[in-house]
């Protein structure tokens, strides 16, 4: 089965999601975000493909789009690696180098 792992930079945006949500939203709509979020990784591990191939960005970096942030991922043997979780309003090749 495919594994979903996470870059440093990934998993510090999502601390950096989780605080800014439970600071403005409350626990309540944060733990519901995060459960989408994880319902993106499930949907991932069973279907790599599903996002958008974004050669633009990259050889073998794809996206998926989740309420108001992007997934930037690629695929490497068995392993889905997210690599960034931005937000849609961020600059996306900033945050990719």
């Amino acid at each position: 089965m495919i594994k979903v792992r996470f870059l440093s930079t990934a998993q510090a945006d999502l601390i950096s999601i989780r605080q800014y949500s439970l600071g403005e939203f409350g626990a309540s709509v944060a733990d519901g975000y995060f459960l989408g979020f994880q319902k993106v990784w499930a949907l991932l591990r069973e279907y790599p493909l599903a996002g958008a191939a974004k050669p633009e960005l990259g050889p073998d970096i794809r996206c998926y789009v989740h309420r108001s942030h992007r997934f930037f991922y690629s695929i490497e043997d068995d392993v889905v690696l997210i690599r960034r979780v931005v937000h849609h309003a961020m600059n996306v090749r900033r945050a990719l180098q």
